[in-house]
């Protein structure tokens, strides 16, 4: 075969060179961000466990010890969450890696069908010698020409060795990075039946404590007490705060229901008696029973204006609709937003739970008008809401 014609099946084999697969290295980047977030929620444990270690030495009471179980399980249940999500996407990127290795693979027999070809071109049309070249060239001009044609033969074959060595190299950094996320994976699901274990028990013997405060008039009694200063410093707060806001303009449109699905009401706005002192009081808002972890939603679009923990309302949310209309969502087991964070209708601003003097999961929701509570019944005339 001559050099030109030898030139030709080369190039016909190059025509048919696909493209190599870039792997994403996004996925992992997502990863390392999740146990980023694990290392500053374990940090903030150790934080808590210290503060509790210098605190076991003197008297707590007992809205004391409930804020700091409500800490520490808000800490785990974040720890929980975290690793739900590193699960979730670790399971995303196995399953992209093995789509990525699957189709590098497939590029890697194509590769070799392409080098089998070459070599049995290179067989039939026998080695070539520089002394061929020379005697078979017309002249000086045609011995350049087919020399340069033969050393792209040459350059041809080494790429595509060196081609096929890489595509090889690539096959094996994917299984081994598909064997790596699959050993986070299993520890990450190790690590969740533990976390889950563990906040088990915090939540028994937060309930636990409510329950012997419930029994116990006189040490409910002072903890009430404690919780009702909290209350009334808070909501002195909240009045001033939402009246420095009142000057903006209402978002418009109606409220809607803040616990989706969850229209009971286990007890009213306005005066009432204790269900365990027995004493009269005053509720400021209403409660709507639900299931722990249930989402609460903005009754409207707005500003987040305040996210904090207070030792009567434990984890809560403010939210400002403007034209002095805001909305108030207590007890919470966690809260999903920031200060400052606007927020549409119906967005997940937290979810239920019992934190604060809370003797049950529940959304303790106000409605506030230029900072002061108004039955947040009358604002929902057409949701089938009732008293349970």
């Amino acid at each position: 075969m001559s050099i030109v014609t030898l030139a030709i099946a080369v190039i016909m084999v190059v025509g048919i060179v696909a493209p190599v697969l870039l792997a994403s290295a996004a996925s992992s980047s997502d990863v390392n961000k999740l146990e980023q977030e694990l290392a500053d929620i374990e940090k903030k444990k150790k934080e808590l466990q210290t503060n509790i270690k210098n605190a076991n030495s003197q008297k707590k009471t007992e809205m004391q010890k409930k804020n700091q179980l409500d800490d520490e399980i808000s800490l785990m249940q974040d720890e929980i969450d975290v690793l739900d999500r590193m699960i979730a996407q670790l399971d995303s990127d196995i399953a992209q890696k093995e789509g990525e290795e699957v189709q590098k693979q497939a590029e890697i027999d194509e590769q070799y069908e392409r080098y089998k070809l070459r070599i049995r071109e290179s067989y039939e049309s026998g080695s070539t010698s520089y002394l061929e070249v020379l005697l078979s060239s017309d002249d000086f001009a045609s011995f350049l020409t087919n020399l340069d044609i033969m050393e792209m033969i040459v350059q041809y074959d080494e790429d595509l060795i060196e081609e096929l060595r890489h595509s090889k190299d690539e096959i094996t950094e994917m299984k081994n990075s598909i064997e790596e996320n699959k050993a986070k994976q299993e520890t990450a699901k190790s690590s969740l039946v533990s976390k889950q274990k563990e906040l088990e028990k915090k939540v028994a013997e937060s309930d636990k404590l409510i329950e012997e405060l419930a029994n116990d008039a006189e040490r409910f009694e002072e903890a009430y007490n404690e919780a009702l200063k909290a209350e009334q410093k808070l909501d002195a707060e909240l009045e001033k705060l939402l009246q420095e806001l009142a000057n903006s303009d209402y978002v418009g449109g109606d409220l809607i229901w803040p616990v989706p699905g969850k229209y009971g009401i286990s007890c009213k706005y306005g005066p009432r008696t204790h269900p365990i002192t027995k004493k009269p009081s005053n509720h400021t808002g209403i409660d709507i029973p639900a299931p722990k972890n249930h989402k609460i939603v903005a009754a409207n679009a707005g500003t987040v204006v305040k996210v904090a923990t207070n030792s009567a309302y434990g984890k809560y949310v403010l939210v400002d609709h403007g034209g002095g209309l805001a909305t108030f969502y207590a007890h919470m087991n966690q809260q999903t937003v920031k200060e400052g964070q606007k927020v549409k209708a119906g967005e997940q601003i937290g979810k239920v739970g019992t934190t604060g003097l809370s003797t049950g999961n529940h959304c303790h929701f106000e409605v506030r008008v230029n900072g002061k509570t108004v039955d947040p019944v009358t604002y929902y005339k057409n949701t089938k809401w009732y008293y349970t």
